[in-house]
């Protein structure tokens, strides 16, 4: 054999022996949140977006009734003051932020 396929049988060793899984390496709580954490998000997206898509098909249906509704709802949200709203919307904006701070600092624990 020559020194050139020695070599690259050894590096090819060395790289299997590297991409072994063992048991210890398996954190199967890490898999199960990242699994948990997919299923949850896709879940909630999927069952707001077909929420939303259900209002929105019935307050755009022909009935008067629902125009009336309709029409109720965008005056209703035209007068809302927000400003009222500040301290709610400040606490969920920082509580937010927390929850992304600690989702970004748990990667290193």
């Amino acid at each position: 054999m020559t020194d050139l396929t020695i070599s690259r049988q050894r590096a090819l060793s060395r790289f299997a022996d590297s991409a072994k899984m063992h048991a210890v390496d398996l954190d199967l709580f890490y898999s199960w949140r990242w699994l948990l954490m997919v299923v949850c998000t896709v879940y909630a997206v999927g069952r707001t977006g077909q929420s939303f898509w259900r209002w929105y098909a019935y307050l755009w249906s022909g009935d008067r009734s629902t125009l009336l509704m309709r029409q109720y709802l965008f005056v209703q949200l035209l007068r809302l003051r927000v400003h009222r709203y500040t301290l709610e919307l400040a606490q969920i904006a920082v509580l937010l932020v927390l929850l992304a701070v600690i989702s970004w600092a748990h990667r290193f624990v």
